[in-house]
């Protein structure tokens, strides 16, 4: 029987070969899943995701676009990523469960920034994301530099939390109230699921050396309330709702822009997503007046001018 470099049996998916081994005990529930609790909520973030899409697209005229779709699957592909990770603790699934989160971070900002930069210059904005991204995951993988991975990562949700409220006046103008709230809510799902990360790390993890590479795993002095929480699990389950409530605050921004009323309703496992509401704004121009003239209609009665995808051009009354 093989055995691995700490003398233990060398388990299903082989000896421990990523550079971080959580808290949760090993192979205890099953042969062939190395940290249940954690693959287990792994799961759900890719769950969380496709209902938040599923429910986004049914009830929400913007969701249809294909950006937000496409948002949606990279946190559904977190959730994959994730779990193979946990469920195998090797370096190769390691790679799927972060380099999705760096490239979900990226596909946030594009969207985001993408109607507040000239349409002209998108491809730009989007060669530069593209670029940065690609390096950050080069450092990562092929040199193996993990703090270039983590500061990209941190500063992106950075961004991600605060350009909103700068820029967008979420806290200033009435017109903002229903992404404000949505903004609101997922960065405190995330930033309390990242509490939850962060006190595991401190409170149990230390840094090992095995032959030759350095491995983050459980320390025998950890605090007790580690063996009691789930707190990695509660991360998985708190991140997967912000970043899912996220993509919801990206639709809702987009509907400001086309002059389309949303509201929040709420929805199991994502909490809450956006939808249309019964009244839509419409901008007129008026020959009278330097103004634009405003009416409100019945959402019934707006369709996209040609297929899906050219509503974010123009929406118009039938």
């Amino acid at each position: 029987m093989s055995v691995c470099p700490d003398g233990s049996p060398e388990p299903f998916w082989g000896c421990v070969t990523s550079t971080v081994d959580w808290c949760e005990s090993n192979y205890v529930v099953v042969s062939f899943v190395a940290e249940f609790a954690n693959t287990l909520s792994s799961l759900l973030i890719t769950v969380t995701a496709l209902i938040g899409w599923y429910l986004s697209r049914r009830d929400h005229v913007v969701a249809t676009q294909l950006a937000y779709s496409v948002a949606f699957a990279c946190v559904a592909f977190v959730g994959i990523g994730s779990a193979a990770f946990h469920a195998t603790l090797r370096t190769g699934p390691q790679y799927l469960d972060e380099v999705p989160m760096l490239i979900a971070a990226t596909c946030y900002i594009y969207i985001l920034l993408k109607n507040e930069v000239n349409t002209a210059y998108n491809h730009y904005l989007a060669l530069c994301l593209m670029t940065t991204l690609v390096v950050a995951v080069f450092y990562y993988v092929v040199m193996d530099v993990f703090l270039v991975f983590f500061l990209c990562y941190f500063f992106s949700c950075t961004f991600l939390v605060l350009y909103p409220i700068i820029s967008t006046r979420l806290f200033r103008d009435q017109k903002y109230a229903v992404p404000k709230k949505m903004c609101l809510l997922s960065s405190a799902m995330y930033l309390t699921g990242f509490g939850m990360w962060l006190w595991e790390h401190f409170r149990c993890l230390e840094t090992v050396t095995v032959e030759g590479k350095d491995r983050m795993q459980a320390s025998p002095s950890r605090g007790a309330e580690t063996e009691i929480l789930p707190l990695h699990s509660c991360w998985h389950i708190a991140a997967g709702m912000g970043s899912t409530l996220y993509v919801g605050f990206l639709i809702t921004l987009k509907s400001l822009e086309l002059n389309i009323g949303s509201k929040v309703e709420r929805s199991l496992l994502c909490c809450m997503h956006a939808a249309s509401s019964d009244e839509a704004i419409i901008r007129l121009p008026s020959d009278d007046e330097p103004d634009e003239e405003l009416i409100v209609v019945d959402m019934n009665d707006i369709q996209p001018s040609g297929s899906e995808s050219s509503l974010g051009d123009t929406a118009v009354v039938t």
